[in-house]
């Protein structure tokens, strides 16, 4: 049995068709905890889906991430299970045509399968150990808080590994839901973009 968790301010309704989806496509048990807190905050709404976690390992996806492959939440939280330095393993995200998508720290395909290394993740689809780790709820609206919290994961394991499974593949619509950033156009003047920013830069002395 996984948990999985998918933080999100839309209603049960809107996400009820992604929980099939994810349900139909496990390859194993899942038992899946939708937030659906209209809240403003996308690390209140991660934090909110982790206190309702009491399992070893954590699934963490997007409510606008599609298109899972047969078996990915087995194949998934497996390399956790074989790659032991591993504290976060992510599916590799594509756009909508198929091509790869933005990933923090732009890792680019090393092949079409296997694991590729990584210095961080996005936290659009991810698979993490339950330690009590949590993501800081002073980043506003949503952006940086995935950045911040391998920085945590860095600081708690200075040995640990972040890992893209390459076998895992999904649709990543990177809606970027109040993060004050305009696609083709760059972040909003003054806005939550770059507010998160400075304050990831003055929390870690390190540009994200």
């Amino acid at each position: 049995m996984i948990d999985v968790i998918i933080p999100t301010c839309k209603t049960a309704q809107a996400t009820a068709p992604q929980v099939d989806a994810i349900l139909d496509t496990a390859g194993c048990l899942a038992k899946i905890f939708v937030t659906c807190e209209p809240t403003w905050s996308a690390a209140q709404n991660r934090n909110l889906g982790l206190k309702s976690a009491d399992l070893d390992i954590v699934v963490m996806v997007d409510d606008d991430v599609c298109e899972f492959p047969p078996g990915w939440l087995y194949h998934l939280t497996g390399t956790l299970e074989t790659e032991h330095e591993c504290v976060l393993v992510s599916a590799r995200l594509l756009n909508e045509d198929g091509t790869p998508g933005p990933m923090t720290g732009e890792p680019p395909p090393t092949a079409s399968t296997g694991l590729t290394v990584a210095k961080r993740l996005p936290t659009a689809c991810i698979a993490f150990r339950n330690d009590g780790l949590r993501f800081d709820e002073n980043f506003v609206g949503s952006g940086f808080e995935d950045d911040d919290f391998c920085a945590q994961l860095r600081q708690k394991y200075p040995t640990g590994t972040f890992i893209i499974n390459e076998d895992v593949r999904v649709v990543h619509k990177n809606e970027m839901k109040n993060q004050g950033f305009i696609k083709g156009k760059g972040p909003v003047p003054g806005g939550v973009f770059e507010k998160n920013q400075a304050y990831y830069e003055s929390k870690w002395g390190e540009r994200a």
